[in-house]
């Protein structure tokens, strides 16, 4: 099993963010909120079948797979990517009918490439399972590779496996496929964690084959996603009495101490605290343009704050306040560029509530 020496810089994030975390003048609190799907559907196709048309999985390869140097390539299983695929999509309540094929169609054939649908096969599935469209799985490759890290005196043992997966979508009456998609993700298990001292294969092919439809799902449907964010709750009695409100779920209380202690305050880190914490109000808000306006003034005091431009490169990831307010401005503008397509997507609904 090979040693690697993290990156200095990678270890200077992750003891900012430690530090940032752990100190009592923040708290962490959680938000959930809809990811947009990366492919739009007219709304016009409501209910979808999903297929599995992969040739050969784990389940069924003549060849068991050879582990080299803690490295293997593996096959997913192909029943519960559908599967997990299917459940996926139907949770999201975004197609009206999510109808999975139980039948196997490629599975074991001799030819060892995915060969699309035909025509024919696609009016003959869409016909049966009474669906609008169809969602084919077309393949699942595993990388595995277990690594040590070594950070300070502590060695860090992980498993690491990247997921490929891809599918196909048809139209009844198309002579060819309507797109193609795949996803490429890695998940991670801490060998250190007494619980994976034991791992099989078949468990890590099974959950990363579930993790895999999971993924596949959030390619078709918008998707709720659980965030951390972080607030200034203490360091002066403003932030305190704010705190207060906050447990009593009075945001618009809390709002009003934070926008008058920002103004009233000459203290650059006081406003930096209070212009962060009005960037996670208006974020909760869905005013993503306040949110970043008030994200990028806390960012401009943090800079001043932790006196960046005095800092060398590997300094500025070890910053106090500035790397993760930075990181919380990227993504408020990741959220605001997804919201265009999120509302498009859910405007399929308009008509149903009108």
């Amino acid at each position: 099993m090979k040693i690697t020496k993290i990156p200095l810089i990678l270890v200077g994030v992750l003891f900012s963010l430690f530090l940032f975390n752990a100190c009592q003048t923040t708290k962490i609190f959680y938000i959930d909120y809809l990811n947009p799907a990366k492919i739009n559907f007219p709304k016009e196709l409501k209910k979808v079948g999903i297929v599995n048309t992969v040739v050969s999985d784990y389940t069924t390869q003549k060849t068991k797979p050879k582990w080299e140097k803690n490295k293997a390539l593996l096959l997913g299983d192909a029943a519960l990517l559908t599967e997990s695929l299917a459940e996926h999509l139907a949770e999201a309540n975004y197609f009206d009918e999510v109808v999975i094929y139980d039948s196997i169609i490629r599975l074991g054939e001799d030819n060892a490439e995915s060969q699309p649908l035909t025509t024919e096969e696609v009016n003959n599935l869409v016909d049966l399972l009474q669906v609008d469209f169809l969602i084919s799985v077309e393949d699942i490759i595993l990388n595995a590779e277990m690594n040590e890290y070594l950070i300070s005196e502590f060695i860090i043992s992980q498993l690491e496996v990247e997921t490929k997966a891809s599918m196909k979508a048809y139209l009844p009456n198309r002579v060819s496929h309507i797109f193609k998609d795949q996803i490429t993700d890695t998940l991670y298990w801490d060998l250190n964690d007494p619980a994976n001292f034991y791992m099989k294969e078949k468990q890590l092919v099974e959950e990363a084959s579930i993790f895999a439809g999971e993924r596949l799902a959030s390619r078709l449907a918008p998707q709720w996603k659980t965030a951390e964010r972080l607030l200034y709750i203490d360091g002066n009695k403003t932030l305190r009495e704010a705190n207060k409100l906050i447990k009593k779920n009075q945001w618009e209380s809390a709002f009003d101490l934070w926008n008058d202690f920002y103004n009233s305050s000459d203290n650059v880190k006081n406003k930096m605290k209070a212009a962060l914490n009005i960037a996670v109000y208006y974020e909760m808000k869905d005013d993503f343009e306040k949110a970043i306006s008030w994200a990028t003034l806390a960012t401009d005091l943090a800079y001043e704050v932790d006196e960046v431009q005095d800092r060398t490169p590997n300094q500025i990831y070890g910053s106090y306040h500035y790397i993760p307010i930075k990181s919380y401005l990227d993504v408020l503008k990741k959220r605001a560029d997804s919201s265009v397509q999120l509302e498009q997507q859910m405007n399929r609904f308009n008509d149903e509530n009108n």
